[in-house]
């Protein structure tokens, strides 16, 4: 169960970046607090809600020096 949760995670992580780099923040939060129901936690879940949601402040333009490239976040793992 464990295993599938972890998946899981990664699947919704992976989802929410690709809506968030669409412009589709509310979707990505969305997906993003998903993950955080599975585990309340998920360091990385809830920085990119924070993220996404300080986008979306902005009027859909990243705040200046938040966002780098695409899913340079899940670089390497």
């Amino acid at each position: 169960l464990l295993l599938r949760t972890m998946a899981l995670d990664a699947v919704l992580l992976e989802d929410g970046l690709d809506r968030y780099f669409n412009g589709r923040y509310e979707d990505a939060i969305h997906l993003w607090t998903r993950v955080l129901f599975l585990d309340r936690s998920h360091a990385r879940a809830r920085a990119y809600i924070d993220r996404a949601k300080t986008v979306f402040e902005w009027g859909g333009q990243p705040k200046p020096g938040t966002v780098k490239k695409k899913h340079a976040d899940t670089e390497g793992q």
